[in-house]
């Protein structure tokens, strides 16, 4: 039996996203993803920024601007992490000349052999 999709739904997965018609936290973390790949430093920098903040509300003895700063720490942490594990270089083959439809090949060319990609996939052994 051969699963068939309908062509209006077919055309749906295709069709690349508009920019302008994306919503806006995608449009947002497009541009802080452009931003931060080409500027390395600005996480690690906004990390160091908001820790001295952080400090001063504390020896200011400033709870909210403390509290503030300790959000903003914890949220500038994150993107430095995040953004050194995602921007690390990875030695996976690159698989971008593969289309949707042929998965078997890209199953293929992450295993020696065929038999081993099926049983990478499916867990078991044949």
């Amino acid at each position: 039996m051969r699963l068939t999709i309908p062509e209006s739904v077919q055309c749906r997965m295709y069709q690349k996203t508009n920019h302008q018609n994306a919503p806006p936290w995608h449009r947002l973390r497009s541009a802080a993803s452009a931003l931060i790949r080409r500027h390395r430093w600005l996480p690690a920098a906004g990390t160091l920024a908001s820790t001295a903040g952080f400090m001063l509300a504390l020896l200011l003895h400033r709870g909210g601007l403390a509290a503030l700063g300790a959000a903003f720490l914890l949220l500038t942490s994150y993107v430095w992490g995040y953004a050194t594990r995602a921007l690390s270089r990875m030695d996976w083959p690159v698989l971008r000349h593969l289309q949707r439809r042929q998965y078997a090949e890209v199953w293929n060319s992450l295993a020696s052999s065929p038999r081993e990609a099926r049983a990478a996939t499916s867990g078991e052994q044949e």
